[in-house]
């Protein structure tokens, strides 16, 4: 499933749209500056995404969808035309990491995705991802979008559908797993509920 949606194309709406709205709503600026406390700098999803790339997803362009699909009436389309001609119309989208952020500690907000557990069921791997039901209920977000957390101590959530303030050190590193891709990692060394700033 996800193969035919990045083929073509359709998983594209999902992150136009969230990078435009931010995590938490009754911010007004696209994108925020991110700002420094003892060290650790404080991120926004946009500035996860370089200037050239935020243009692409917020207008990916003009696609012709008929292209390849005229056919005479004696002879109709079937499925595999039809999606053979939107493949043939779309690109495959290239994402890149912000390098300026490898190796910074940084502190963002996002939900999490468990992907491991300990043997006391507290979550010790996930991606964290702006918006809630990524990679579960809708598409993944692109994988500059995603940052797979390692948090070997261990955390206990009540309620996934609640955000979380996650610090540690991020890296560009790809990680993949049957859930999603991400550009960056992260050793994350706390954990707190989502409180606006």
């Amino acid at each position: 499933m996800m193969s035919l949606m990045r083929k073509t194309g359709m998983w594209l709406l999902v992150p136009a749209l969230c990078l435009s709205q931010p995590l938490h709503a009754a911010e007004k600026k696209k994108t925020t500056p991110a700002t420094s406390t003892k060290g650790i700098v404080t991120l926004g999803w946009p500035q996860l995404v370089p200037d050239s790339e935020r243009a692409k997803l917020v207008n990916p362009g003009n696609v012709d969808h008929s292209k390849g699909l005229e056919r005479p009436r004696s002879n109709p389309l079937t499925s595999d035309d039809v999606f053979n001609a939107l493949e043939g119309n779309r690109e495959a989208p290239v994402y890149l990491p912000v390098k300026t952020w490898h190796n910074k500690q940084v502190k963002i907000p996002g939900y999490i995705v468990p992907v491991d557990y300990n043997a006391k069921g507290a979550i010790t791997s996930f991606f964290l991802v702006p918006y809630f039901g990524a990679c579960t209920h809708v598409p993944p977000p692109p994988p500059n979008q995603i940052i797979f957390v390692r948090y070997p101590a261990g955390f206990d959530v009540q309620a996934l559908y609640e955000p979380f303030w996650v610090a540690g050190t991020l890296k560009v590193e790809t990680m993949q797993s049957e859930i999603a891709e991400s550009l960056y990692t992260m050793q994350g060394n706390r954990i707190d509920a989502y409180t606006r700033q």
